[in-house]
């Protein structure tokens, strides 16, 4: 399976749309659920990413051939499996999360077309809109700015392979993916507050610090082990915890 099988099924639904628009009726949702469904209880991103591998016959290249229309399961699960591929390295196929207001939590879903020339990324979504990002009620393309974007997940297309971010260990002064990565885990987990920049200061040693606490009373590490350091063990059960 290539990205392109399944990316030209989903570029043949751009301008599709909600009928009514504000219903969450749309071929998506009646593919997902069974049935046509209405209200606000039914967001459709997800479920449109869902259909798109379901119609180009790929289930199993998400969320492992399962139903979710929530996308922190789709984050979770590109974390578990280790699809998660940094954000420079985002292009054609690639599955794309948002974070729209820096809580940690994805709150959009779509795919990347490509790579624009100013860093943003080209991306097709369903169910937005320039009026609501997430909600908007149509399949579009959009552009879409790196400090939006929570996560990149490749899957297990059958050409070249899967780029599997190697997790680097994390301290204070450190930048890079890596640290984003913690970043991003830590807000998850209440441990964040603060900016998503890839760069390790006070806040993310803090964080891990209070991360460590936690498996130090749990009996996972000991007290001594409580340095503000995400090595291994502190990587493993982080990452546990989203799983």
């Amino acid at each position: 399976m290539l990205p392109y099988n399944i990316m030209s099924v989903a570029e043949a639904y751009i301008g599709t749309h909600e009928e009514p628009m504000g219903s969450n009726n749309v071929i998506f949702n009646t593919d997902y659920y069974g049935h046509p469904v209405w209200g606000s209880q039914y967001p459709w991103c997800c479920a449109f990413v869902w259909d798109i591998f379901r119609m180009a016959g790929a289930s199993n290249l998400f969320y492992d051939g399962q139903q979710t229309a929530y996308c922190p399961n789709v984050y979770n699960w590109g974390i578990r499996r280790g699809l998660v591929i940094p954000y420079e390295q985002a292009e054609y196929g690639d599955i794309v999360l948002f974070d729209w207001n820096g809580d940690g939590e994805a709150d959009h879903i779509g795919f990347v077309e490509g790579m624009n020339s100013d860093g943003s990324l080209c991306t097709l979504e369903g169910n937005t809109s320039d009026a609501d990002h997430s909600n908007g009620g149509w399949v579009l393309y959009r552009t879409r700015y790196r400090q939006h974007v929570m996560a990149i997940i490749r899957p297990e297309y059958s050409t070249g392979g899967v780029y599997h971010m190697d997790l680097e260990t994390v301290y204070e002064g450190c930048q890079g993916e890596s640290v984003l990565m913690c970043q991003k885990l830590l807000a998850c987990c209440g441990l964040y507050t603060s900016t998503f920049d890839g760069s390790a200061g006070s806040k993310t040693a803090a964080g891990i610090i209070a991360f460590q606490k936690i498996l130090a009373e749990e009996g996972v590490i000991s007290e001594d082990e409580i340095d503000g350091v995400c090595g291994e063990i502190t990587w493993d059960n982080l990452i546990k915890r989203h799983s």
